[in-house]
């Protein structure tokens, strides 16, 4: 059974981090838009405190580990708890996955932070075995873990999204040759 307190912190964070919709029927309502780009401020500030913890503490891998115990129960004796627990990472992931993507349309916000806020994003994704998860949930998608498939499409979505095909599927070698080139017209 997964730690009871960390399963509450992952649920404030996600809370914390879910994307803010104005009402649209007063749209206009000056109180509604004076607390968007504040808010928004703030999830990238958590966002950043989630991924860069300062003392070098990885918060991504104990999360992580919370979805496993669950995982590890077939679907037709799985509780909905750990249903619920899995949907929950998850539903993390996504949202921090997403906080670049929504508010590269942000009044006030860099375009730039935010494809460096992506990379920053992979990176720590890639550290604290995430992709793996991510692997494991899509290949159960049909028959262990139908109710996250949808979720780990956002992720994949909001990390790849406006990446050309070609960057997507480079191998490490072809990558590690394109930083060579780059270095030496540098030099």
């Amino acid at each position: 059974m997964p730690n009871v307190d960390l399963c509450c912190a992952v649920e404030l964070l996600v809370q914390l981090t879910w994307q803010v919709e104005l009402d649209p029927r007063v749209a206009d309502d000056p109180v509604q838009l004076s607390y968007e780009t504040p808010i928004r401020f703030a999830q990238i500030g958590y966002k950043n405190a989630i991924l860069h913890h300062p003392r070098e503490f990885n918060i991504l891998r104990p999360i992580v580990r919370i979805a496993l115990p669950s995982m590890a129960i077939s679907r037709r004796d799985r509780p909905e708890r750990d249903d619920h627990i899995i949907a929950l990472v998850i539903s993390l992931f996504r949202n921090l996955a997403e906080i670049s993507a929504r508010n590269a349309t942000a009044p006030g916000m860099d375009t730039g932070k935010n494809q460096y806020s992506r990379s920053e994003a992979i990176l720590a994704f890639e550290r604290s075995d995430i992709f793996p998860l991510l692997s494991a949930l899509a290949a159960g998608a049909t028959d262990e873990y139908e109710k996250v498939d949808c979720l780990v499409l956002e992720i994949l979505y909001h990390l790849v999204k406006g990446v050309g095909v070609e960057d997507v599927f480079s191998t490490t070698a072809e990558i590690r040759s394109v930083s060579t080139v780059y270095a030496l017209a540098d030099a």
